[in-house]
């Protein structure tokens, strides 16, 4: 789960930066963009946050039903959320 902005800096002609975010819920956001500590304008912006569950892959040794869990034993599985 993300909890804050990260920041990049992306060494271009004009200096740049990329900041990514990743919302923890499903719904409507305001997303405020600053200069200087102003707005800049048309900020902050309406972002629809949605999802399909559907599209969510999951695989892997922890979620195969080949092979049983042990308790105190380590496993692992990946999930897939391209394309979302």
């Amino acid at each position: 789960m993300c909890a804050q902005c990260e920041r990049t800096f992306n060494n271009d002609r004009h200096l740049t930066y990329t900041y990514t975010y990743c919302p923890t819920m499903i719904g409507q956001y305001r997303v405020g963009v600053q200069f200087a500590g102003r707005d800049i304008p048309k900020s902050p912006f309406a972002v629809q946050v949605e999802g399909d569950p559907g599209k969510v892959m999951v695989e892997g040794p922890g979620v195969d039903a080949v092979a049983p869990l042990q308790v105190g034993k380590t496993t692992s599985f990946q999930v897939h959320t391209a394309g979302q």
